[in-house]
């Protein structure tokens, strides 16, 4: 299991808004999550914010722009975001990490980059395989993100959450 947990915003925004977001911390069994601060102004803008300000299972770090800006320049044409562009080096510069990033575009990018990665789906399947949520339970959230984050899952990977 990684030790430092990275989140990206667009997959911390969808579990905030079910109110699940310490799943992750209770999942990899650590105390806290990381995230740059150009996620917390994302969630800013998102109005998501005041869930993770202050909080003391959130860790917040500076990312320099210029690593930021470096890493853009490298991976042209590709285009990511402030949040997508920090979080990923914030997981290079962190030890034995995991990016939790929702965006499939800067999941690969990520992955070019030596960064291990996982998705809402990849992040529940792990959470279904070891038995930490019940059938029932993934059920739950799967209604809630298609609820109140419009999150879709393609049928192939209902059928791994919920078969």
């Amino acid at each position: 299991m990684p030790t430092s947990i990275v989140v990206d915003t667009d997959f911390l925004s969808s579990f905030l808004k079910i109110g699940r977001a310490r799943l992750v911390c209770e999942f990899y069994g650590v105390s806290g999550i990381h995230l740059a601060s150009a996620v917390r102004d994302e969630l800013s803008a998102a109005r998501l914010h005041p869930h993770v300000v202050g909080a003391n299972w959130v860790v917040e770090h500076s990312v320099a722009e210029s690593a930021c800006e470096d890493l853009r320049v490298s991976l042209l044409p590709t285009r990511l975001g402030a949040g997508e562009l920090a979080s990923i080096v914030l997981a290079k510069l962190l030890p034995d990490s995991l990016l939790l990033i929702s965006d499939s575009t800067a999941r690969r990018a990520a992955e070019a980059e030596g960064v291990q990665c996982a998705d809402v789906p990849a992040f529940l399947l792990a959470c279904k395989r070891s038995e930490s949520l019940s059938t029932g339970a993934l059920q739950g959230i799967v209604d809630e993100l298609r609820l109140k984050d419009y999150y879709a899952f393609r049928q192939n990977v209902l059928d791994l959450l919920l078969g």
